[in-house]
């Protein structure tokens, strides 16, 4: 600046701006204008004209201004990475299903607010059993997708495991505590089993399901007490609910339910209402609920999974009966091949299903506690056959050397079924594989 000056010549403009010093300690910041009037012998100006002006709260503005936008396109950059993020990490939005047809819906916030950790989830857990998962974390950004991210995947792997939904449950409740302190997350898990038609569910802490029958119409199951994961749950409680034939099973996050000025329930009880109207087309029905509850569009998360029974859903078309571990075996492979050839099954098929129905109940003789049962479900185009005992021991796949005489039954098993499988129930155990012919 007072190399500018010493150097100005007469009738050249001067602008600048300085930062000035009061008395009283305080700063401020002044814009001049001025020219060169007259200048000395020397050449150096003598004589100044122009203007100045206290500029301070303007450029305190422009700060203000420079410093909102950029925290806007940082909350609109972080909003694309959590919304990318968590569309990653959801499943895809079509499934082919033996028994359940299935319809989910998933939307983040509206602009200018953060994507939180909503999440739907459908689980193939084997003998034609599925798992529903419906879950929100609390909290927004990319934290709380990130955190979503990890329990889908923990959810994944203890469904792999066969657990009861309140046992993965529980199981999930210690990974939430171990992710911290502050953690919460509601979570419901569901596995429907078309051998009985049966959905069994745990709720931690989530919104209730909403079942819709052809002739019951749409009732909300009761909301269970159990707390959210995250803050130590024991015991929790497990229901289940039979499902008739065409029945739909409704699972959504609180966006969809809760609205300013309105009491939850009464959400809740809306949604029900529109549950009750669901179009014929199953594809069509997710968002069809979201208009009716939000018709100018979520301003939170919403994710919804709606699912219904095939009409035609396989009941069980053979079940023997043993009260005791003497098993008739030549029986059940005369009573499983006479099912089977009624059915159009091919011979080969009927061959080994009637060598894997032996395989598995010289196995219960063994080492089953009774009652034992013995069910075989499907038609020609996939067969299922399990055997349900009361002994909570699972048996593994043996490697026998050529020396040993046992432990050669499930290898067998293995051999001859597409998949194949053992998991727990309440009772005890189900040992279950599939044929699907060729």
């Amino acid at each position: 600046m007072v190399d500018a000056l010493v150097h100005a010549t007469p009738g050249e403009g001067l602008r600048y701006e300085a930062r000035v010093v009061h008395p009283d300690g305080e700063d401020a910041i002044v814009s001049v204008h001025a020219e060169v009037v007259e200048a000395d012998d020397d050449g150096r100006p003598r004589i100044l004209r122009g203007s100045l002006q206290d500029i301070t709260e303007r450029r305190a503005a422009e700060a203000a201004l420079a410093r909102a936008a950029a925290d806007a396109e940082a909350a609109a950059r972080e909003h694309a990475i959590a919304d990318a993020l968590q569309r990653s990490l959801l499943p895809q939005q079509s499934f082919e299903l033996e028994h359940l047809e299935v319809a989910t819906y998933y939307r983040a916030g509206v602009e200018g607010t953060q994507v939180g950790g909503d999440w739907y989830d459908v689980i193939e857990l084997g003998g034609g059993r599925t798992a529903l998962v419906v879950g929100d974390v609390m909290g927004r950004g990319v934290q709380a997708a990130a955190v979503m991210g990890q329990l889908r995947a923990a959810v994944r792997a203890y469904a792999r495991l066969d657990l009861p939904p309140a046992d993965l449950l529980e199981s999930l409740d210690g990974l939430v505590r171990d992710l911290g302190p502050d953690q919460i997350v509601t979570c419901l898990y569901a596995v429907f089993d078309p051998a009985d038609r049966t959905l069994r569910f745990a709720n931690a802490g989530h919104l209730p399901p909403i079942v819709v029958g052809a002739l019951e119409g749409a009732t909300v199951l009761a909301a269970a007490e159990d707390p959210p994961l995250g803050v130590g749950l024991y015991n929790l409680r497990q229901d289940e609910i039979t499902l008739r034939p065409g029945a739909t099973v409704v699972l959504y996050t609180d966006g969809l339910v809760e609205r300013r000025g309105e009491d939850l329930d009464s959400g809740i009880e809306a949604l029900r209402g529109l549950s009750a109207q669901l179009p014929g087309r199953l594809a069509d029905a997710p968002e069809a609920l979201v208009l009716g509850r939000l018709p100018e569009g979520p301003d939170d998360d919403v994710a919804v999974l709606v699912a219904r029974v095939d009409p035609a859903v396989a009941t069980t078309g053979l079940r023997l009966f043993y009260d005791s571990r003497q098993i008739d075996v030549s029986g059940a492979r005369r009573a499983v091949a006479e099912h089977l050839s009624g059915l159009g099954a091919a011979e080969g098929v009927v061959q080994d299903a009637v060598l894997v129905t032996s395989e598995l109940l010289t196995n219960a003789s063994l080492h089953a506690v009774p009652p034992v049962e013995l069910r075989v479900i499907g038609d020609e185009a996939e067969i299922r056959i399990e055997v349900h005992d009361h002994a909570s021991y699972e048996p593994r796949k043996q490697r026998p050397d050529a020396e040993d005489e046992h432990g050669r039954g499930l290898q067998i098993v293995a051999a001859l079924a597409d998949r194949w499988g053992t998991r727990p129930t309440d009772g005890g155990k189900t040992v279950w594989c599939v044929l699907t012919p060729a």
